[in-house]
């Protein structure tokens, strides 16, 4: 629920900062899209230098585009008018052989940048990072390029040189209007540099030079307009959430601050010295919203119960790394680990009521009592203590009976899709089906052996093998390795919890025709049908932030094991009890 809200209250500001900062009243129109100091970005390759220039900062685009009616109402459109400026610059170009030369440049333009911003086809759009109406946005900026100092070893020489024409920068990109309000247009293209000409005898030897190393059709640019000047991220660390005996999701609200993030993690310690590192559940490249608060997350497993921990996220982009302030998590005391039981009938018993819930008005004064553990069991047997079904009624002599009690329960599980995520990796593992069975086998313990059937990957086929793994046999069936189970949570939230019984730390190792992974870690999904009721029918759902995702996939090249990535699994086991069964 929490996530949700935060979401929703995320999605809520980014439309408040469309609607009361981008758009203002424009006369006649209704609204415009303003833009007011802009930051300007990007480069310029001559393609016979192969070298980039790249503007500098301080580079800005100021203007705005009236629109007849505002997206996606029909007949919307709009019309683009502003002024490009930049200021003078140096840029370092190999213009003579390896050594490098200082080049002093002017970008000035021409008139102004003038354009319109219609719509488009929302299929131009499908692989849009931010939603909303689809637009092209076409603008033509003209601009002579000045060269006004060639330098070598240090030594400057003053020249008064440019483009005999203007370069013509036809720009044109299609993105949804979110885009083009939060993130800004990002144009790329070709150009043609016209020749060089240069005043002065200087000039006369200057001139063929430039030309023949800069002049010429085809030469690559990208340019960037920005709502701010990108900056180093901002991050703040949040209060942790779905905290058990034995984990915590880390959160965090980041900035990118204009400049896509690369690289993301937390640090957690039982101190501020921060002892352990966990990389961040969203990778960086994930994170689209260059100009607004994203959320980053991290899976803190393996934690012991009642026991304070600081964490803080550090995130990284091309200005700079910033770290955010500490924050703590408490683990649950394991007091609170919720327990297999059942609610039984009794002549002398601690509760007056079928649920347990409620003690008597004394001590060993009730009617039921509250046992904890695996429940038992009746079977058929030939030779048992018990006369009926239910082992309610004892067989005259002993060992006389048909039925008998056996410890348990055992159950049986199956799902539907399951799918495994590791975008470090850029891979995806899909099953149709799960099935298996699984026992308890202590207080808040268990054990589970998992089939996953109909697997793939691209289109080839994964099943379980290698030295880490419990080999199926069979081309689609991943066998993983037998799991232990554990409660975790307190109260009404209860977590069940998946870890390497066998062939530890490994829950499952697979390839999928030549490529071959290994997964380590913890997973927990939500519990339901058998919290506080008995109920042989219950089932446990695995989602991303939701329960425990601490999960990590590593894949083989040649016979070298890559970093292990973090993994997502997705999917619901339906399970069914041999007996009622409830936790609480």
């Amino acid at each position: 629920m929490a996530l949700n809200a935060r979401r929703i209250a995320a999605l809520v500001a980014s439309l408040t900062v469309l609607g009361v900062v981008t758009l203002g009243a424009a006369p006649a129109f209704g609204f415009a899209f303003v833009f007011d100091n802009y930051a300007v970005s990007g480069t310029l390759t001559p393609k016979k230098l192969g070298e980039p220039v790249t503007l500098p900062k301080g580079s800005t685009f100021n203007g705005s585009a009236p629109f007849t009616a505002l997206p996606p109402t029909p007949g919307w459109s709009a019309t683009v008018k502003g002024q490009l400026s930049v200021p003078p610059f140096e840029a370092s170009l190999k213009l003579v052989g390896l050594i490098p030369t200082n080049v002093g440049i002017t970008f000035t333009e021409v008139g102004t940048s003038e354009g319109t911003i219609e719509p488009a086809p929302e299929a131009d759009c499908a692989n849009a990072v931010l939603p909303g109406p689809c637009a092209t946005m076409n603008v033509t900026s003209k601009a002579v390029l000045g060269i006004t100092e060639v330098g070598l070893l240090g030594i400057g020489v003053p020249v008064t040189c440019r483009t005999s024409e203007p370069v013509v920068f036809d720009l044109s990109t299609t993105l949804t209007f979110e885009e083009l309000s939060e993130l800004g247009p990002h144009f790329a293209g070709t150009v043609t540099i016209p020749p060089i000409e240069c005043d002065g005898l200087e000039g006369l030897l200057v001139a063929p030079l430039l030309t023949t190393l800069m002049s010429g059709p085809d030469n690559p640019y990208s340019l960037n307009i920005n709502p701010h000047e990108p900056e180093a991220p901002g991050a703040v660390s949040l209060p942790a959430e779905q905290t058990t005996q034995a984990s915590a999701l880390l959160s965090s609200r980041v900035d990118p601050n204009g400049d896509p993030l690369t690289a993301c993690k937390f640090e957690i310690g039982t101190s501020t010295s921060y002892t352990s590192t966990l990389p961040c559940l969203l990778a960086p490249s994930t994170i689209k919203r260059l100009y607004t608060n994203s959320y980053e997350y991290a899976q803190a497993a393996s934690l012991e119960a009642g026991r304070t921990y600081h964490y803080r996220v550090v995130v990284t982009n091309a200005e700079g790394t910033t770290a955010s302030g500490d924050e703590t998590v408490t683990t649950l005391p394991s007091s609170e680990t919720p327990e297999y039981g059942r609610c039984v009938a009794q002549k002398k018993g601690e509760y007056s009521g079928s649920s347990c819930e409620t003690k008597a008005a004394k001590a060993h004064k009730g009617h039921y009592e509250w046992i904890p553990g695996p429940t038992s069991t009746c079977v058929a047997q030939k030779k048992g203590e018990y006369t009926d079904e239910g082992c309610t009624t004892k067989s005259a002599k002993a060992h006389k009976g048909s039925f008998e009690k056996t410890p348990g329960p055992g159950y049986t599980s199956s799902g539907g899709p399951v799918t495994l995520e590791t975008p470090g990796l850029s891979s995806t593992i899909k099953c149709a089906s799960s099935s298996g069975a699984g026992e308890v086998t202590g207080v808040s313990t268990g054990s589970l052996h998992l089939t996953l059937s109909g697997c793939e990957s691209g289109g080839k086929k994964c099943t379980s093998e290698g030295a880490d793994s419990t080999p199926s046999g069979t081309p689609g069936v991943i066998d993983v390795n037998l799991l232990d189970t554990q409660l975790l949570g307190s109260g009404s939230t209860v977590f069940t919890q998946l870890t390497s019984g066998e062939h530890a730390p490994y829950l499952a190792e697979f390839g999928c025709e030549g490529t071959h992974f290994r997964t380590t870690g913890a997973l927990a999904g939500a519990q339901e049908g058998d919290v506080g009721t008995p109920s042989t029918a219950s089932t446990t759902a695995f989602a991303f932030l939701q329960g425990e995702q601490a999960l990590y996939t590593a894949s083989e090249s040649g016979k070298t094991w890559s970093t292990a990535d973090p993994s997502t699994l997705t999917g619901t086991l339906s399970s069914t009890a041999a007996s009622p069964t409830e936790i609480r």
